[in-house]
């Protein structure tokens, strides 16, 4: 672990300075328009600021970025914290309908964007030009800063998750410093630290790895039309180590003939869903590759499986991050013993401050422990064995109560995906008048693959138990997925128009 990382500075702006004054003319991003050092992300900042506070931007007030991934996205999220504002990444995926909605939700007292955000808003949006936004200020010092508490939101993250229903994710100053400093501890990133961001902005997972690297002084590797196929490419050519890649990306990255990957040592850090035991355990093998898989959710709760805790550990998440407990709580909120499924609950210093203007859901999102700590509640289904290790097993929501069993669809996917001719699985229940529900599965298939989906029930079925058998199923050429390619099983349902 490089010792410049600690003692911890303030907050990421005073990081931002410090890396100015000490290094100003190293890389700091890397993109298609070419290198911005640390002296000009600071300068660029600056700007933005300076030109926030002309507005009249007041103390928490929030500021839509609406574009794709560039040096000036990046120098706008810290620009508007250095305002006092709070940053808030729009979705670029979403319907112009939902923009609309979400607009409406964080009601933004400015919006910044580029092309992509003025297709998709329009131009009655009132929408400043980001790549102009600031520039006729001049100088080289954050402008003088209001005073406000470190535990004061700066960002709002929208998250469909799984649900389909955005909701609006504040996060504190003392929170993202704290992204910062633990994930550039767990993952080893420092000032000689290449990352490539090969999500999109508005998602949390790529503050996971973006907020660790300008907290250490690293480098930022960035393309907004970045495709999986160019990932191998981009490693390659500036020396990346250290890379945020969902299981989508990695299954086609590290096929089962052979990893498209360059021979180049590199940190993979897997988040979003659950990678499927196959092609964990392809990664795994690969001596060139470390691999960190994740489990949390944007709202707080963390876990990691560390590379050195993977063999005999496969098949969990791990255990907490750095200064994180992790409980499991049984319908009443009673924390439950090790081995026993429950919901998992989860409490460090990463966690949100809750939802926007929700104060309803941010009741049924915290649960206090005895001692006084503030958990999340994840809404997933898992238990902690002997050991401290973490084993997810479902969603609440999606748990099948069939004959009055309990039947965890993610047992059932796991053994649905060892089938040859399967890229991945979802099983959801379907209401029966003798069992209550049963389970019902939908099929992604390899591609070349002539399996049916009565071949594919048959060959599960001789494998899962009485309760877990399923009772119907259908080929699906491609599933539903949030930013992070998590299947949003909400969208699902038997005989619908996805296959």
């Amino acid at each position: 672990m490089n010792s410049d990382i600690s003692p911890i500075p303030r907050d990421l702006l005073d990081a931002i300075a410090s890396h100015a004054e000490s290094a100003p003319s190293r890389a700091a991003i890397i993109s298609p328009n070419g290198v911005c050092d640390w002296q000009a992300l600071r300068c660029r900042i600056d700007q933005i600021a300076t030109a926030l506070l002309e507005q009249d931007l007041a103390p928490g007030d929030r500021v839509v970025l609406a574009g794709g991934i560039s040096a000036d996205f990046i120098a706008a999220i810290f620009g508007i914290c250095a305002a006092g504002g709070i940053v808030t990444p729009l979705p670029m995926f979403i319907t112009r309908r939902d923009a609309d909605a979400l607009l409406s939700d964080c009601d933004p007292a400015l919006i910044l964007g580029d092309d992509t955000g003025k297709a998709l808003l329009g131009p009655q949006a009132g929408m400043h030009d980001l790549p102009q936004f600031g520039q006729h200020v001049a100088g080289s010092h954050f402008p003088r800063r209001p005073r406000l508490s470190s535990e004061r939101p700066i960002s709002l993250i929208y998250s469909s998750g799984t649900t389909g229903r955005p909701k609006g994710i504040l996060h504190s100053m003392a929170a993202r410093a704290a992204y910062g400093l633990i994930f550039a501890r767990e993952y080893g990133i420092d000032a000689a630290s290449v990352t490539l961001l090969a999500t999109a902005p508005y998602s949390n997972g790529t503050w996971m790895t973006l907020l660790p690297t300008i907290y250490s002084g690293g480098t930022l590797v960035i393309d907004p039309d970045l495709k999986a196929e160019a990932i191998p490419d981009q490693i390659a050519q500036h020396g990346v180590t250290h890379a945020f890649l969902v299981p989508t990306q990695l299954g086609m990255l590290f096929p089962c003939d052979g990893s498209l990957m360059p021979e180049r040592d590199l940190t993979i850090v897997s988040a979003g869903s659950v990678l499927p035991s196959d092609l964990k355990r392809r990664m795994h093998e690969n001596s060139h590759v470390r691999l960190f898989e994740l489990y949390g959710n944007t709202e707080g709760v963390c876990t990691i499986l560390r590379p050195g805790q993977m063999d005999g550990r496969m098949e969990s998440v791990g255990t907490p991050v750095e200064t994180g407990m992790v409980a499991i709580l049984d319908s009443n909120l009673n924390p439950v013993p090790a081995g026993t499924i429950g919901e998992v609950a989860g409490s460090n210093i990463l966690i949100s401050d809750g939802y926007f203007r929700q104060p309803q859901l941010n009741g049924e999102l915290f649960w206090q422990s005895s001692d006084g700590s503030k958990y999340v509640r994840s809404g997933d289904l898992g238990e902690i064995d002997e050991q401290g290790f973490l084993h997810l097993r479902g969603r609440i929501k999606d748990m099948i109560v069939s004959g009055g069993a309990n039947v965890y669809p993610q047992d059932i996917e796991a053994e649905i995906r060892n089938h040859p001719d399967i890229v991945d699985a979802a099983v959801i229940a379907r209401p029966d008048h003798k069992w209550g529900e049963v389970p019902y599965a939908f099929f992604q298939l390899k591609q070349g693959s002539t399996a049916s989906a009565d071949d594919i029930i048959a060959w599960s079925n001789a494998r899962l138990g009485k309760y877990q058998r399923l009772q119907g199923g259908e080929l699906c050429a491609e599933f539903p997925r949030n930013a992070l390619g998590k299947i949003m099983k909400p969208l699902l349902t038997p005989g619908g128009d996805l296959a």
